[in-house]
């Protein structure tokens, strides 16, 4: 009899679930049909949508089409306060409708003479509030997957902005759901659509004004151009740690092999020219010129930028070629032939040569067998646009690597490992290498990451005609124009040594060295791809066994770092600013910690700060070449000392709080609506 009464009383409460649920599911349907038929609630949600899908288009040429990180954060800004105002206006709208004019009816009222519950009442409201916003948020969303289909090759990028940015704008439809719900019913309606409004203009402006002090002050956000040549020095470390020879830079003697060796080899290839100029400047630099594998320390001009003559313009041309331009087969043992040199090439006894050499060599005897659909075009990897000139002068082109990378992968398999972490690398963070060639000033010879030389595409030159793959020069002068006074032509001296009736053209023509460059230069034309690949190996090995920082041409290592503690400190500033979290969650949910903070950088209107943060640097300063003995060897920096991080925004761990903090509000709500319907 007991086991029958359970099994009863059991049934009946199942029952009465279903009934309870059944009501509770009419009565959402009825409410959510007339919030949908509601003409505020529609105009106001389809203005959501559309303009925020039109900045969505715009997100998606403009910055992910284009590859221009630099208007990321800008349009990042924009889309927040729009379709945040938008988004909480729908809302608004919604609330209004539900809580006052529902009310005012005395819908609410005859819901709970039926028998409803106020707190079912109260619930189904704030559940058609959300789930009215989340249909047009959806609306946004099938944009977002149909500009993603269009372009999979973008989708990471696509995840840390758009995909991001939707998720951002359903958790802002909860959290305003909760907050203007409890404000329509704790006051009246023009009491409470003014706190509404002035919600929503919090919301859109606070991250804006928040940032305005950070803007007077100048605050900078370079440490993740520090951050990404730290831990691509490591990563490419950890990736070939095994190859010992690669890393093993002392010639015996206590010196560098790869510093000792550049050095002598400009001092040996122009030698001969001792007592010549270029231009009434001098050609042979002193020993130790190259005193440390700094590109951008040493080489403070080149043909690239300067339109002048200056000081060892061979020698820079040399080094540039070299080590700023991927160009690493060439010989420039030009002008006494008869003479051995000890090396052919500039880089020929630094451990990097093991990996180039093979490169270089098999793509020039087996140039047939790559792909050569970017013949003649210049990477855009080596080219500064800058934003006062709206000409651009060359035309460059984002070229990808990957059919070039599968290609010589079956050319070269026992360095297939080395080419596919080169290959993962360069695809992660193609796009923020190549943002940072666009310059603020017209001053910039280098790429801040990888330290690669740049032409300068805003320079108009009626007199020359550029010439960018022949190892002689960068730019020839045209038929008529041709002045004396000095040349960029590798081969040629100025007139000032007419005088002892010397030759203009100093290189000596040996057949074979001429020929190996001409046919060297002809496949960087057709394979630029070479040229990237080049650059890319002797960037990422300097970086692993050369601390450096980000810093411009005046600063030193420990001014930079320095540099890189002050901007940690003001970035710290955002854990407990809460007026510019929203913004600072708006996007990057779906990205690392370190790729948000590149993305975010170019900001003008919102400052967020790094994330992202090494905390342990100052612990590899003396693996600096500045902090050594002049032509010390370099050592692998990473070799007995790891990076430590510290990420000072985590935006999953906010978006956590937020909701948390948050939740109670809907009690508060409850209680307050539940109170009223009792008076």
């Amino acid at each position: 009899m007991k086991d029958t009464n359970k099994v009863m009383l059991k049934k009946d409460k199942q029952t009465n679930f279903v009934k309870e649920y059944k009501n509770f599911a009419l009565l959402y349907r009825i409410n959510l049909k007339l919030s949908l038929k509601n003409v505020g609630s529609i105009i106001s949600g389809i203005l959501f949508a559309f303009v925020t899908i039109i900045l969505f288009f715009v997100e998606f040429t403009e910055v992910i089409k284009s590859a221009s990180l630099n208007n990321y954060a800008t349009y990042k800004i924009l889309t927040y306060s729009l379709s945040s105002s938008l988004l909480i206006f729908h809302i608004l709208l919604n609330s209004l409708y539900l809580f006052k004019k529902q009310v005012s009816d005395g819908i609410s009222s005859i819901e709970l003479r039926a028998g409803y519950k106020t707190w079912k009442s109260y619930l189904i409201r704030v559940f058609i509030i959300f789930s009215t916003s989340l249909i047009y948020i959806l609306i946004t969303l099938l944009s977002v997957i149909i500009l993603n289909l269009t372009s999979i090759n973008d989708t990471v990028m696509i995840f840390s902005l758009h995909y991001s940015q939707v998720f951002f704008f359903g958790f802002l439809a909860f959290f305003s759901t909760l907050v203007l719900s409890t404000i329509m019913i704790m006051f009246k309606t023009s009491l409470a659509t003014i706190f509404a409004m002035l919600y929503i203009l919090m919301i859109a402006l606070a991250p804006i004004t928040a940032s305005i002090k950070f803007m007077i002050i100048n605050s900078e956000n370079s440490n993740y151009k520090t951050n990404i040549k730290m831990i691509a020095g490591e990563s490419f470390y950890q990736a070939n740690s095994k190859n010992e020879n690669l890393f093993n830079d002392d010639n015996g003697s206590g010196e560098s092999k790869t510093i000792t060796s550049i050095d002598n080899y400009i001092q040996e290839v122009l030698k001969p020219l001792e007592g010549k100029t270029d231009g009434g400047k001098v050609i042979l630099p002193a020993e130790n010129y190259f005193n440390g594998f700094d590109l951008k320390g040493v080489v403070k001009e080149n043909a690239l930028n300067d339109s002048y003559s200056f000081n060892y313009a061979k020698a820079n041309h040399i080094l540039t070629k070299n080590l700023g331009l991927g160009q690493v087969y060439y010989k420039y043992n030009v002008f006494n032939q008869n003479q051995e040199l000890e090396q052919e090439f500039l880089l020929e006894k630094s451990p990097v040569w093991n990996i180039l050499e093979p490169i270089n060599k098999t793509v020039l005897e087996k140039t047939n067998s790559f792909t050569k659909s970017n013949s003649e075009k210049i990477p855009t990897l080596f080219v500064k646009t800058n934003k006062y000139y709206s000409n651009r002068f060359i035309n460059s082109k984002n070229i990808d690597i990957n059919t070039f990378i599968d290609e010589l992968k079956q050319e070269l398999p026992e360095l297939y490992l080395f080419l596919n972490f080169i290959q993962k690398f360069y695809n992660e963070y193609k796009s923020i290498i190549l943002s940072l060639n666009f310059a603020n000033n017209g001053f910039a010879m280098y790429n801040d990451i990888l330290d690669n030389a740049l032409l300068n595409n805003s320079s108009y030159m009626p007199s020359k005609s550029l010439n960018y793959y022949s190892w002689k020069e960068t730019w020839t002068e045209e038929e008529g124009q041709y002045n004396r006074n000095f040349s960029r032509n590798f081969c040629e001296v100025d007139k000032y040594n007419s005088f002892d009736n010397s030759e203009w053209y100093v290189c000596k023509e040996n057949t074979d060295l001429i020929k190996h460059n001409n046919d060297m230069a002809k496949v960087y034309a057709d394979i630029p791809e070479l040229t990237i690949l080049n650059q890319l190996i002797v960037s990422l090995w300097r970086m692993s066994m050369d601390f450096d920082t980000f810093r411009d041409n005046r600063e030193s290592i420990d001014d930079s770092l320095y540099n890189y503690f002050n901007i940690t400190v003001a970035s710290n500033s955002l854990k407990t600013d809460i007026f510019r979290h929203f913004a600072a969650i708006s996007t990057g949910l779906f990205s690392k910690p370190l790729t948000n903070d590149l993305y975010n950088v170019s900001s003008s209107g919102f400052y967020q700060g790094q994330f992202y943060n090494i905390k342990n640097i100052f612990e590899f300063e003396n693996y600096s070449y500045q902090n050594k003995d002049l032509n010390a060897p370099m050592e692998p920096v990473y070799k007995n000392k790891q990076i430590k991080n510290r990420v000072v925004f985590i935006i999953p761990l906010a978006y956590f709080a937020y909701i948390v903090l948050i939740s109670p509000l809907g009690y508060v709500g409850y209680f307050m609506f539940n109170r009223k319907s009792k008076l």
